[in-house]
């Protein structure tokens, strides 16, 4: 509560009466996080007259958007929990395991067809599959003829 006391502080002012609107939330570590959202402050200044000061927050989703926006979806990569709005969680899934992805998190193969994103460990395994493939395909070509359409 510190941050709300310096924003709501007057010199010589005494509060009578201090509101706070608060959103916990745990980070990737499990530490708690206490975020304001809004103040609210009633105070007598040095005067004698009683003031009220409220003050609100705008806070963002990781990927820029403001906090306004609807909730798209929670990060699944592990030690991740970071949050995207619902525009920017559209195109933020893997498309082999689904698995909800922040936009760090993402990693888009591209081919000469189509560029596909996917997770770390799905573009891992695509990455292995092509590789073992063109490795079996250099190996068996002078024994099958890859190229020649397959009789019915």
């Amino acid at each position: 509560m510190d941050r709300f006391d310096d924003i709501h502080s007057e010199p010589g002012a005494t509060a009578i009466r201090r509101d706070a609107n608060l959103r916990t939330t745990f980070d990737a570590a499990g530490q708690r996080k206490d975020i304001l959202l809004e103040g609210k402050v009633i105070s007598m200044s040095a005067e004698g007259s009683i003031d009220c000061a409220t003050t609100t927050f705008t806070h963002s989703h990781h990927c820029g958007h403001l906090a306004t926006e609807p909730i798209g979806h929670i990060c699944a990569e592990e030690g991740c929990a970071r949050i995207s709005c619902k525009v920017c969680s559209a195109n933020a899934r893997c498309a082999r395991c689904f698995k909800p992805l922040c936009l760090e998190h993402v990693q888009q193969l591209v081919t000469p067809k189509v560029t596909t994103n996917l997770c770390e460990g799905c573009k891992a395994a695509v990455i292995r599959k092509q590789r073992w493939t063109a490795l079996l395909r250099f190996v068996c070509e002078p024994f099958i003829d890859f190229d020649s359409p397959q009789a019915p």
